[in-house]
C-alpha cells in the first residue's frame, strides 16, 4: 500500500536515507525546526533504496551539484538559516 511518509535529515551535509524500493521523495520542510523529508512509499515493500541526502547551506560551494536532484529549501529558526536539500539515488 502507499503511504506518505516523513522521515528526518540531520543538518550534516551528506547522508544516507534507505527507504522501500520504488519510493519517490516529494518535499522537505521546517517542522519544529527541524527538516524533514516526505517520501511516497509502500509499505508492502520489502527490498530497499538508498538515496545521498545533501543538506546545503545557502552561500557555500557545491562542486557536484549537477549530480543530484533538487527537493526544496527549508528556512530555520525564524529564517536565520536557509538550507536546500538535494538527493539521489545510490
Amino acid at each position: 500500500m502507499n503511504r506518505i511518509y516523513k522521515y528526518p535529515v540531520e543538518y550534516t551535509s551528506r547522508q544516507i536515507l534507505t527507504l522501500p524500493r520504488g519510493a519517490k521523495l516529494i518535499s522537505a520542510i521546517n517542522q519544529r525546526n527541524e527538516i524533514v523529508v516526505y517520501a511516497v512509499v509502500d509499505t508492502d515493500e520489502v527490498e530497499q533504496d538508498c538515496f545521498e541526502i545533501v543538506v546545503q547551506p545557502t552561500g557555500l560551494s557545491f562542486n557536484d551539484i549537477n549530480a543530484y536532484q533538487f527537493l526544496g529549501s527549508v528556512a530555520l529558526y525564524e529564517a536565520r538559516y536557509v538550507f536546500h536539500i538535494f538527493y539521489r539515488p545510490l
